[in-house]
């Protein structure tokens, strides 16, 4: 397996000119963190929100086997000369007397947490999530830009242990770019209470840009910089050099001396390769054209920062743009039987590397914050209406103690990634299935999501009103005892639902044997037997540990090895050195086998295979 990394490092100093990766980070957690990716985030004022109140969604989009675990760390008071763990080589970040409890949804891979991942809702209603801008101009390599190793990951942490609102998340973010520098070549944060929402899109280095997103206005923004004047909106902060800095770099020149009206942020710093590509216009493009209800060009129109719909944005609004495909647009791809819309040429909103999709109904009362959650790709999964200030719920997963799992976020953990008995891994494995009969099932599938979302929307009008009277009453833990009955009852209905489905809709096959998996001495090839019940094309076969991004992972079938053994049974080969990608270490994993039958009718099956060293 070190031969194999060593390998794949070498394949990543090409791509991404990166030539010195620490022992314990993996090539898949490189390209997580510095590639970019798919995120998208909508944020829609208090003035056009349909419940009065801010509302942030953002789809997750991350590469590889990684795994998301949920938790509530606790307030916690701390001795002093105690520093935040950092990734190698990043500053070591005093932590403060005490801190605020807060909602932590992790990301994994086989290695470390993910920097660039995570999102938080604090005791205090402070939410913040972030979108990869893609490459800026900075130079990542000039030390100078940094103290100590500048910071990354513990901005989001600091936000969340400290911010008492979005406003002061804001200003934290502000000092923290300003004392240690940003480390990564650029990203922007979002942070938001239920009265207001911030966004700040930092360059590598001290110098950002940000603003207080008007109450009337939405924002929407994939993995490019969204901003381009210093009086986009009212009320903007920005470096003090932010202008000269770009004047000096030659990457600004105001057509008149001394007259910056003319700067845009996003032309000045985004990297020629990252400005304009298509992924990331298309996504902005569309998300608008669905919030605002009408065409928009951006030839003509451009890509504002913000902008106002003709009438409010509700929850199902925000669903649409998450989950959306462009379907009945001219970028919406075609697709048959065994494929999906995730695996095309045009990279969509929800895609194949969408691991979790999240809409924060931002309360006043902040224990009453929804957290409506879809546990994977937003298309194949419902949102669920749950609540985790008051407590989460282990059906999904559960961590044993999240405030030593935060210390320990950075930092090698065996078995992360490993197949588990949770809530969370039998969604993962219904989507997976779906992936393969999605033009088949999709419609089926719709109409069950919309039928759960129905009772869900009314089910949580109901609780938070139930809770709201108790808490009048001054019967808070009765409140919040509801409110975590209620949300374990959403997660079991909705799992026993989607089994339901999967036993009643998908076209199922039997893995009658598998083989473990030595990771030393792989068999080659490894054969698959299952029982299916029409003749498989062996072309159509695939095979593969359960990514993210399934599809464009999975191993084909090696040509002239399907055996029809009679009743009903076959056997295929497929090369092992692709379905082991992104094993790392012995455990169990889910494997997905997809096809076509003669009869042109796609078909799923799963199984759990051991790997040994």
């Amino acid at each position: 397996m070190r031969k194999r990394l060593s390998c794949l490092l070498a394949l990543l100093v090409m791509i991404t000119g990166t030539c010195v990766v620490p022992d314990a980070v993996s090539a898949a957690q490189v390209l997580a963190d510095e590639l970019p990716l798919n995120c998208m985030t909508i944020v829609v004022g208090k003035d056009v929100s349909a419940t009065g109140r801010v509302m942030v969604g953002h789809n997750e989009d991350d590469i590889g086997r990684c795994v998301v675990r949920h938790g509530y760390v606790e307030a916690a008071e701390w001795p002093e000369g105690t520093v935040l763990p950092a990734e190698t080589g990043r500053a070591a970040i005093p932590q403060v007397e005490s801190t605020f409890g807060y909602y932590w949804s992790q990301v994994r891979d086989a290695n470390r947490g993910f920097s660039g991942a995570d999102i938080f809702l604090n005791e205090n209603g402070v939410c913040i999530v972030s979108n990869n801008n893609a490459e800026s101009k900075e130079n990542i390599l000039d030390e100078s830009r940094l103290t100590d190793g500048g910071i990354e990951y513990n901005v989001r942490r600091i936000v969340a242990e400290r911010a008492t609102s979005a406003r002061d998340a804001l200003n934290i973010i502000i000092e923290l770019v300003e004392e240690w520098g940003y480390a990564p070549s650029g990203r922007a944060y979002t942070v938001a209470d239920s009265e207001e929402a911030f966004m700040i899109q930092i360059a590598s280095g001290r110098r950002y840009i940000a603003a207080r997103i008007p109450d009337d206005m939405v924002v929407a923004i994939p993995n490019h910089y969204t901003f381009h004047g210093i009086n986009d909106v009212e009320e903007m902060y920005y470096s003090e050099d932010l202008i000269s800095h770009a004047i000096e770099m030659n990457w600004y020149k105001p057509a008149v001396e001394g007259d910056y009206s003319d700067f845009d942020f996003a032309l000045a710093y985004q990297d020629s390769d990252s400005y304009g590509t298509p992924y990331n216009v298309l996504r902005q493009k569309y998300a608008m054209e669905i919030l605002l209800d009408q065409s928009w060009d951006v030839d003509t129109m451009g890509l504002p920062y913000a902008f106002k719909p003709e009438s409010t944005i509700s929850l199902e609004d925000m669903i649409e743009v998450l989950s959306t495909h462009y379907e009945g647009t001219e970028h919406e791809d075609s697709f048959g039987p065994g494929a999906s819309p995730h695996d095309t040429s045009t990279r969509k909103i929800c895609t194949g590397s969408t691991i979790e999709a999240t809409i924060f109904d931002l309360a006043e009362t902040p224990v009453l914050t929804t957290a409506w959650t879809a546990f994977g790709r937003p298309c194949q999964l419902p949102f669920l209406p749950l609540h985790p200030l008051a407590g989460t719920v282990d059906e999904i997963d559960q961590m044993e103690n999240p405030a030593k799992e935060m210390e320990e976020h950075l930092t090698y953990r065996d078995q992360a990634t490993v197949y588990s008995q949770n809530g969370w891994q039998t969604m993962r494995d219904f989507e997976n299935l779906h992936e393969m009969l999605y033009s088949e099932e999709i419609e089926k599938l719709t109409e069950l999501k919309n039928t759960l979302h129905e009772t869900y929307t009314t089910d949580n009008a109901e609780l938070i009103s139930q809770a709201e009277a108790l808490m009048d009453d001054g019967k808070e833990q009765e409140a919040l005892d509801a409110i975590a009955q209620a949300d374990r009852e959403t997660v079991s209905s909705t799992l026993a639902a989607l089994e339901k489905h999967a036993d009643e809709e998908f076209r199922l096959v039997e893995i009658s044997e598998v083989l473990p998996f030595s990771l030393s001495m792989p068999p080659i090839p490894y054969t698959v037997t299952f029982a299916c019940d029409a003749k498989p094309v062996e072309s159509e076969l695939l095979f593969g540990m359960g990514f993210t991004n399934v599809r464009l992972k999975y191993a084909p079938a090696l040509a002239d090895t399907l055996k029809d053994f009679g009743n009903g049974l076959y056997s295929v080969d497929f090369d092992p050195f692709i379905m082991m990608d992104s094993a790392a270490y012995p455990g169990e994993f889910e494997f997905i086998l997809g096809g076509k039958t003669e009869d042109g009718q796609a078909f799923a099956g799963m199984a759990v295979i051991p790997f040994t060293e």
